[in-house]
C-alpha cells in the first residue's frame, strides 16, 4: 500500500540518520504544510555527508558505508518512493556537523 511505502521511505531516512550517529546523538523530524505541499524534515547531528557523494545518495547500489555493512539500496529506494508519489527529496549535509532530509509532497485536496 502507499502508506507503507511511505513508511519504508521514511523509515530507511530515519536508519541512515541513526547510524551516521556514534554513541549519542540527535535525530529531529517535523512536518508542516504551506497549504499546498506536506513538508517532512529529518535533521540529525551525525558524522554529516561529504559534498562529493551528496548528488550520488539516490543512485541505486552508491553507499557512504564501509564495505559490508550497507548495499545502498536505502536512500535509491527512498527516492523512488518519494517520485512515485509527486514528491521531492533533498540533501543537505555538512562533514562534522549532521544531515538534513526534507520530502516535500503536494497536498491532497479533497
Amino acid at each position: 500500500s502507499d502508506e507503507k511505502r511511505l513508511q519504508q521511505a521514511f523509515l530507511n531516512i530515519l536508519i541512515n540518520a541513526e547510524q551516521s550517529i556514534k554513541s549519542t546523538g540527535r535525530i529531529d523530524v517535523s512536518l508542516s504544510t504551506d497549504g499546498n505541499h506536506y513538508t517532512v524534515r529529518f535533521e540529525d547531528n551525525g558524522f554529516g555527508i561529504p559534498l562529493e557523494d551528496q548528488d550520488k545518495l539516490f543512485e541505486p547500489f552508491f553507499t557512504t558505508k564501509p564495505v559490508g555493512t550497507g548495499v545502498g539500496i536505502g536512500l535509491s529506494t527512498c527516492y523512488t518512493i518519494v517520485k512515485g508519489h509527486g514528491g521531492d527529496i533533498q540533501v543537505h549535509s555538512r562533514p562534522g556537523e549532521g544531515s538534513l532530509f526534507t520530502v516535500t509532497f503536494p497536498e491532497i485536496k479533497s
